[in-house]
């Protein structure tokens, strides 16, 4: 599987492709694929050993491009990467709660730390799913 961060996403909100940005994200792939062939190569004519080498297929490129570009799976990824993130720092909140060796003052500190980003994070799921519904209700 070939993941290709194209920036298009922050921690704070989304930006859909359209059809230029989707020319340009299958192009942006195939040139990340054809530099890291080259510098493998490269490493390779050097006498240097590269340490992994992934030969992947037009058609893995294809798709590839394809599944970055795609609104709705770009959308779905999103949300599940800020679920999991919500997922982790409530966890972290847990073991501050637990956590014997800090003052009741340290502990507050940090949850209060924590809660802020949690914050940011729930703002940003609705921001991407309330996106996501937009664009399912346009399509369907």
């Amino acid at each position: 599987m070939l993941s290709v961060n194209l920036g298009s996403t922050s921690t704070t909100g989304l930006q859909l492709s359209t059809p230029a940005t989707k020319a340009a994200a299958a192009t942006a792939a195939a040139t990340a694929a054809a530099t890291a062939s080259a510098a493998a190569d490269t490493a390779t004519a050097s006498g240097a050993k590269p340490g992994v080498k992934v030969d992947i297929s037009g058609a893995g490129l294809s798709k590839a491009a394809a599944d970055s570009t795609d609104p709705v799976k770009v959308l779905e990824k999103r949300i599940q990467d800020i679920e999991k993130q919500i997922a982790q720092q409530q966890a972290e909140m847990s073991k501050i709660q637990a956590n014997k060796n800090l003052t009741a003052e340290q502990k507050q500190a940090e949850a209060g730390a924590l809660q802020a980003t949690l914050g940011q994070l729930n703002a940003s799921l609705s921001t991407a799913t309330a996106q996501l519904a937009q664009l399912l209700q346009q399509s369907g």
